[in-house]
């Protein structure tokens, strides 16, 4: 399967002082399989980055997508697919 991780937009800040660091991740069936880079104190992050997950049987698995803050690992904008 085939995630491109464009850009993020106005994300949440989850910082006290500064800004988010954010970048994005893939899990399938829980595990990490893939992340992009982490920008920091960046609200508006470019990634346009492809990340590859192999899925060797369709519906066995939960894959999900999430943009994380760094710093503090909290879901800004989970996206299920």
């Amino acid at each position: 399967m085939r995630f491109h991780f464009k850009n993020g937009r106005d994300l949440r800040n989850l910082e006290a002082l500064g800004k988010s660091d954010p970048y994005a991740r893939v899990l399938l069936s829980g595990i990490e399989k893939g992340r992009t880079v982490t920008f920091q104190n960046n609200l508006n992050p470019d990634w346009d980055e492809v990340i590859y997950v192999p899925v060797h049987r369709y519906g066995q698995h939960r894959i999900f997508s999430s943009t994380l803050s760094y710093t503090n690992s909290v879901n800004t904008a989970p996206a299920k697919s």
